[in-house]
């Protein structure tokens, strides 16, 4: 059996089969739309108050406030700021779920209220057609990069006030890279990764991890606090403010305007969804990324990227991740080049000859992670 299998043996898949020991987490979705006119406007920065902006968002709330007529069974809330301007209008259905349209550089941007991956695949006709359904008729699509699709993770119910695994969650991420920073999307201006960083800023993570392992660090609250103001402090390109525009955003967690359901942990480094099923394959993605770690009685070794992997070896994180996580691959091949797929499916298909009792647990696949080279893998299992 190869390196690729052996390292998903028989512990790490039974622990991949857990149910979630604390709950389940709720997502929060931030879906962007846009426009040929959106896009080539001068005035982009200045969205608030970009007439096409406004008019974009206005057309969408147009007719869902129509639909809502027609059907009964919601209705739409125009909130607006302190000095009268309506900055955002909500939606919201008779069973108390919402959705509210507001603007962002380029684009309208749909936020949700923060939901499970489970009741979001409940929902799913609902957004298809109330959210994408509704922006195409607004003539407003997503953009492959423009607007991002930013998702945030409460804090409260994905860690439970739970550091170690607050701390195994973000060192995973980091560890892969390439998840956010090549197969979701992700940018070194607006969301670097850690491995973007400068080597000071990579060291003060490295220390920041080494004391919460040694109990220095006592709560999310205080390792937020910490990487906020000693790694964060600055971004490759200089956009202020460096500790918003980061792959890990958490200033959610430490600035004191937030509510404690407002409480998120921000993944800034993924690109505007195509579709809601991709957000929900992402979502489940996470949730069961979570249950994973939760199932580990390990904690998740920091290894920094010195250097992100492409082609195959990329391709190889991508389904280890999917495997470590008890999941099915093919829905998350959609994020691979082409090329890259064929290769893809055949390791795929080698992963559950040799590993039979390998069951996804009804969540859709996963992605990126392994300290394995392409090369080591095929010169063992081939």
């Amino acid at each position: 059996m190869g390196l690729f299998f052996r390292i998903l043996g028989v512990g790490v898949l039974a622990a991949a089969l857990l149910e979630a020991q604390a709950g389940e987490a709720t997502f929060g979705a931030e879906f962007t739309f846009t426009n040929p006119a959106l896009l080539s406007s001068p005035y982009a920065q200045d969205y608030q108050k970009y007439p096409e902006n406004l008019t974009a968002r206005n057309e969408m709330a147009s007719i869902l406030m129509q639909r809502c007529a027609d059907s009964g069974g919601c209705h739409v809330e125009a909130i607006q700021r302190e000095d009268g301007m309506v900055d955002a209008y909500r939606v919201i259905y008779s069973d108390g779920w919402w959705f509210q349209i507001a603007t962002d550089p380029s684009v309208v941007e749909v936020q949700t209220m923060p939901t499970t991956a489970e009741r979001f695949a409940q929902l799913r006709a609902r957004l298809e057609s109330d959210i994408f359904g509704v922006a195409a008729q607004a003539g407003l699509k997503p953009h492959a990069t423009t607007g991002g699709g930013h998702i945030h993770i409460g804090a409260a119910s994905a860690f439970d006030g739970d550091v170690r695994l607050f701390r195994d969650f973000i060192v995973d991420l980091v560890n892969n890279a390439e998840l956010t920073n090549g197969i979701f999307g992700g940018n070194e201006d607006n969301s670097p990764t850690i491995d973007a960083l400068t080597p000071e800023q990579q060291r003060a993570f490295e220390k920041l991890v080494a004391e919460t392992d040694a109990g220095r660090v006592p709560d999310i609250p205080t390792f937020a606090k910490r990487l906020q103001t000693e790694v964060y402090y600055a971004t490759p390109g200089g956009k202020p403010p460096a500790e918003k525009y980061q792959a890990l955003n958490v200033v959610r967690l430490v600035s004191e305007l937030f509510a404690e359901d407002q409480r998120t942990l921000e993944l800034r480094a993924i690109n505007p969804q195509a579709s809601f099923e991709d957000f929900l394959l992402q979502t489940r993605l996470f949730q069961a990324r979570l249950d994973h770690l939760k199932a580990s009685d390990q904690r998740v070794p920091l290894k920094i990227p010195k250097v992100l992997q492409r082609g195959h070896n990329r391709t190889d994180r991508f389904l280890r991740y999917v495997a470590e996580s008890g999941l099915d691959w093919e829905p998350y091949a959609r994020w691979l080049p082409g090329s890259e797929r064929p290769y893809a499916d055949r390791m795929w298909k080698k992963f559950l000859r040799e590993n039979p009792s390998h069951v996804p647990r009804g969540l859709p696949p996963v992605l990126p992670s392994a300290p394995a080279t392409c090369t080591e893998i095929l010169g063992q299992l081939l």
